[in-house]
Formats: C-alpha cells, structure tokens, sequence
C-alpha cells in the first residue's frame, strides 16, 4: 500500500492508467474505496492517469 508520508502524517494514496492526471477527491465521510464502488475509476484509468486518496 503506498502512503506519502510528510511532517509526519501518512496518507494514502492510489494511483491507476495513463494519460493527463485527474485527482478524485472524496467527501467528509469517504475514502478511496468509494471511487470503485460506484464505477468510477476503471472507465477513466483507460484515458487519465486516476489519482486516489484518503484526506485526513
């Protein structure tokens, strides 16, 4: 699992495809792993460079 670590807080991170970047930030209650669950992430890895996180 990769995490950027910085001032020492760890977060983490997903990144997936090819292509110009698009940063999926989730809402209050969220993670990452809502992305998946609702579709996201596999139609636009296929033309953007998807980039995941979890915000603290």
């Amino acid at each position: 699992m990769p995490y950027a670590n910085h001032q020492g807080v760890r977060i983490y991170y997903e990144v997936e495809g090819e292509g110009p970047p698009i940063l999926l930030a989730h809402g209050l209650t969220g993670n990452t792993t809502f992305w998946r669950a609702y579709g996201y992430v596999e139609p636009l890895k296929d033309k953007f460079r998807v980039i995941l996180f979890d915000a603290r």
